[in-house]
């Protein structure tokens, strides 16, 4: 089991043990004004979600990444609650708009936390679900491609247009500029977030965006990392969605 999620920034141990519940309806989490995060062809992105278990629309995002109006080096993770065994998907495209990675993975949901990694070092695509990785189960495209660190808006719950909602408890998001090892997962996974990791390489030089969802009251997408707020366009959230509930 993960322990107690804390994280080590400038000489301190932060504790979370909070999240935010989403209603998979009319609530959501987005900043749709196209920023700089701080990634390009290799990076990592992990969350923290406890899902419901099964998805009945055909289409929920989890979070994703992309300009407002093209496609340009977009990163998107979603469920297809419509098809059978209730696959994860996850699509990417290059800095010119154009289709690198399809892929899917089949029963990975589950109604309890669970932490999801994905990494990209500009050739391979690889998804870990609780520290370990995960073979898709089928690949629609599988393209050569570039990404850059092209200024994108970024969803939590939803699309970056606030459609196609996914429920579940959000506790954490974090955004590396580099492809996190196999054995970096790992121990990010059993650390609960990464505290055991050399600050000076992985948190303070790689580690772009790290959000905590549902810090505390007044405070819900706590950023320890930059100013950047992912809640600036956020739907329908408010302090009564903070759950104690933690990984």
């Amino acid at each position: 089991m993960p322990r107690r999620p804390c994280m080590y920034i400038s000489g301190r141990s932060l504790f979370h043990e909070n999240s935010l519940s989403l209603d998979g309806s009319t609530e959501d989490i987005r900043n749709t004004t196209n920023t700089v995060l701080g990634i390009a062809n290799a990076w990592t992105i992990a969350l923290w979600w406890k899902g419901p278990g099964t998805h009945t629309d055909s289409e929920d995002f989890v979070f994703q990444l992309k300009p407002s109006v093209t496609n340009l080096s977009s990163i998107l993770f979603e469920t297809l609650g419509l098809v059978s065994n209730d696959p994860v998907r996850i699509i990417t495209r290059s800095s010119s708009g154009t289709l690198i990675k399809n892929y899917q993975w089949e029963s990975l949901m589950t109604s309890s936390w669970a932490h999801f990694v994905v990494t990209w070092d500009g050739t391979s695509l690889l998804l870990y679900k609780d520290g370990a990785a995960v073979a898709p189960t089928s690949i629609t495209t599988d393209n050569a491609g570039t990404m850059v660190d092209d200024a994108r808006s970024v969803s939590v719950g939803c699309n970056t247009s606030g459609i196609n909602n996914t429920s579940g408890n959000y506790h954490s998001l974090a955004m590396w500029s580099t492809a996190l090892s196999a054995g970096e997962v790992s121990t990010l996974y059993n650390a609960g977030d990464g505290s055991t990791y050399d600050a000076a390489n992985i948190q303070t030089a790689d580690l772009q965006q790290y959000i905590l969802f549902g810090y505390a009251a007044g405070d819900l997408y706590h950023n320890t990392i930059t100013s950047y707020d992912i809640g600036a366009n956020q739907a329908n959230i408010d302090d009564t969605d903070i759950v104690l509930d933690a990984p």
